[in-house]
């Protein structure tokens, strides 16, 4: 039985939450021995130069040490005590911390909901030296401004998505109406010193009709610095508070470095998915793209919870040619029985999914799969019974040495 690595406790419900390196064949990685007993969730994770690793999420202690939702592991799993992170992350409504990213020079970028960082004025957003001290040369100024959530009744305020690009430029995706004083709406980009970049401008992309919601569930860069996102429009049909009602429609759309969009994607108004509720016995929401991968010609790899993508049947995964076509070459069959959270891609392009699966296309496979590159099982992928009890793997990365981390709901 493999070892469970990390446990999770949350006020009255136990669960087991396990990080594991795995070797490039599947097999467990045993020189990664992690951590016990953490009180909370790790949401992401990102690696520094060195191979040490950032988490972040809703935890509070690691083997009965404070600490307040982010800390750094050695390269073998154990806790860095030379990151001193002080009192951590803390304050705001629905208090937690979604993302972490890792820049080309290891500072470390965090966004979610939140307040201080050590006692800093940090709000949803901040940006750390290696060694964990706050980086004072990155200025948020006033930070963001929640954008009312029509379905929950109060106002959302939080940075979901992070994402660095060639130049430096930080792309932030999340539920805000403005940044430091300036109008912008769930998506912006920001200057490597934190201002923003008034050049950039996607507003167009968010409904400015009242009972209409927009979310960005998944974003990733091209090469040439264009966006792939998956957007969700939810219209709130009845005024119930208790039972509310709603239509649904998803998109995949592209825009450009500016903001604008991208005309060659020819998926841009073509509708992704639909969902429904009536607020009691029939709520079907969107099926939504979770994780998106951008190959470096420009093909674009889906993940989530869909079960056919314009017309054609890919249950949970596909890849699409640069203009957003289906990519016919790319071909899994029966494809998974359930939901993909998390992908990468190795160095020789095999795809790495996890997710609640317990099938591919017929093979059994619980929670992690490699597939080849044309999306055709990879039988040389051992990785036994997989994960087990409470079988989730929520979010994963593929290592400079080819091994792949993850982090999830499972024992072992």
């Amino acid at each position: 039985m493999k070892k469970s690595l990390f446990n999770f406790l949350c006020s009255s419900i136990f669960l087991l939450i396990s990080a594991l390196t795995f070797s490039q064949a599947g097999r467990l990685d045993y020189s990664f021995f992690g951590l016990s007993n953490i009180t909370g969730q790790i949401n992401s994770f990102a690696n520094q130069s060195d191979g040490k690793t950032i988490i972040v999420g809703s935890f509070t202690s690691i083997n009965g040490t404070n600490i307040n939702r982010v800390a750094r592991l050695n390269i073998d799993g154990s806790l860095d005590s030379t990151f001193n992170v002080g009192t951590g992350i803390l304050g705001g409504f629905l208090l937690n911390v979604n993302q972490v990213v890792v820049q080309p020079d290891d500072k470390i970028l965090i966004g979610g909901t939140f307040n201080t960082y050590n006692g800093n004025s940090s709000p949803n957003l901040v940006r750390l030296n290696p060694n964990g001290e706050i980086d004072n040369t990155f200025n948020i100024g006033t930070g963001f401004v929640g954008i009312w959530d029509i379905f929950a009744t109060y106002t959302v305020n939080s940075v979901t998505k992070i994402k660095i690009k060639s130049n430096g430029q930080i792309v932030i995706a999340g539920g805000f109406s403005s940044y430091n004083g300036t109008n912008v709406k769930r998506l912006l980009v920001l200057n490597a010193d934190g201002s923003i970049d008034n050049s950039f401008n996607a507003d167009h992309l968010s409904s400015s009709v009242t009972n209409v919601q927009t979310s960005i569930s998944a974003i990733e860069l091209q090469n040439d610095s264009k966006i792939i996102l998956h957007l969700s429009y939810r219209t709130k049909t009845s005024s119930s508070l208790a039972l509310a009602t709603y239509t649904e429609e998803t998109f995949l759309k592209r825009i450009n470095a500016n903001g604008s969009i991208d005309t060659s994607f020819t998926k841009n108004n073509i509708i992704f998915s639909t969902g429904s509720s009536n607020g009691n016995t029939s709520i079907n929401p969107a099926k939504i793209v979770r994780d998106i991968f951008c190959y470096t010609d420009n093909k674009i790899l889906i993940a989530g919870n869909f079960i056919n993508v314009y017309g054609n049947n890919y249950k949970s995964i596909a890849r699409l040619s640069s203009n957003g076509n289906i990519d016919n070459t790319f071909s899994i069959g029966s494809g998974f029985n359930s939901d993909i959270y998390s992908i990468d891609l190795q160095i020789d392009n095999k795809i790495i999914a996890g997710g609640n699966f317990t099938t591919f296309n017929g093979n059994n496979s619980k929670g992690i799969i490699r597939l080849l590159n044309n999306g055709g099982f990879d039988s040389s992928f051992n990785s036994g019974n997989g994960i087990t009890n409470n079988t989730s793997i929520n979010y994963l990365k593929v290592l400079p040495n080819n091994k792949i981390l993850v982090v999830g709901t499972f024992s072992s």
